[in-house]
Formats: structure tokens, C-alpha cells, sequence
């Protein structure tokens, strides 16, 4: 969590569509069951017969392998649940975990948005209610915030929308 200035209320939290996660276990699960039905095929093939050290080393390397697939399953949930937006009064805080040791978290005034694009492509992003947020920002130095994949975009653009509004008013 971030810290929050004492004048600033949380309105909403942006995390990306549970869907995304599901897809990257499936992915990880696929990959674990990958070398067993390479071996089972092969065996199909080539009837082989399976000796004591042979089977030591392929339970070894099976069981590397089912580590790799271990560690980057958790760097997907990683980046599943520590990427998110967190949406006050005053600011967009976008926070973004790349991998286990590389974290950015951005500040965006809601003074300084130009423009709010929502990107939806496909049928599962339709279906499913998810997609792209694109914020641009006004300035020299602007930087486009994207929050990708984000559950329910159209609501977080009309509240992020009316924050805006609100602000420009004050």
C-alpha cells in the first residue's frame, strides 16, 4: 500500500481482471505437464525401457523443471497482485512491480489529465468487462499512464472523469 497524504481519501483501488491471472496459471500448469506428455509420447514411440538411474534422472530434471515453472508462477502472481492504481481525490498513484526486486510507483495530479482513452479489444476483453486505461497528461515533461488489462474500465474512466471535473471547478 502507499502512503496517502492526511488530506487525501482513497476513492478506488484499479487492479487487473482476475481473468489475466487465470490465463497464467493455466500457462504455468501446462508447462509443469509439458515434459510428462513429452515422455509419454516418446515412450509410445520408442518403447523405452526405463532403468533405475534413468529414472532418478528424469524424476531430477522433472523436478528442476517443475522449480522454474514454480518461480515464474509467482512472478506472474507477483505482478498479478502488486500492479494496481489507487485513485484519491488529488492523484493517481500507479503502481507497477516488474519481477521480485523492481518496483515503480508514479504520482499523476488529476490537474494535469488531458485526456482518458479506454482500449477494449476482443471478444473475452468485451465479454468480460476488461481492457486498457490510457491516461495522458498536460506538459513538457507529460507521461502517458496505462494501467493495462484493468477490470471495468468504463467506471474507473467516469470516476476518474468526474474527480477531474470536480477539480477543475475548484
Amino acid at each position: 500500500m502507499i502512503k496517502l497524504d492526511q488530506d487525501e481519501t482513497l476513492i478506488t483501488e484499479v487492479r487487473k481482471h482476475s481473468f489475466v491471472f487465470f490465463v497464467n496459471i493455466m500457462l504455468s500448469v501446462i508447462f509443469a505437464l509439458l515434459p510428462l506428455i513429452g515422455v509419454l509420447i516418446l515412450d509410445a514411440i520408442y518403447a523405452f525401457e526405463f532403468t533405475a538411474k534413468i529414472y532418478w534422472l528424469e524424476a531430477f530434471g522433472y523436478s528442476l523443471w517443475l522449480l522454474i515453472v514454480w518461480v515464474v508462477y509467482f512472478v506472474f502472481w507477483t505482478d498479478y497482485y502488486l500492479d494496481a492504481w489507487y485513485v484519491t481525490d488529488k492523484k493517481i498513484y500507479d503502481v507497477l512491480q516488474n519481477g521480485f526486486f523492481d518496483r515503480q510507483v508514479s504520482i499523476l495530479h488529476l490537474d494535469n489529465i488531458q485526456d482518458i482513452t479506454i482500449d477494449t479489444r476482443g471478444i473475452i476483453q468485451t465479454l468480460l468487462g476488461f481492457g486498457d486505461i490510457h491516461v495522458q497528461t498536460a506538459g513538457e515533461n507529460s507521461k502517458d499512464f496505462t494501467m493495462r488489462d484493468a477490470k471495468d474500465p468504463n467506471s474507473i474512466k467516469d470516476i476518474i472523469s468526474g474527480l477531474h471535473e470536480r477539480r477543475a471547478k475548484i
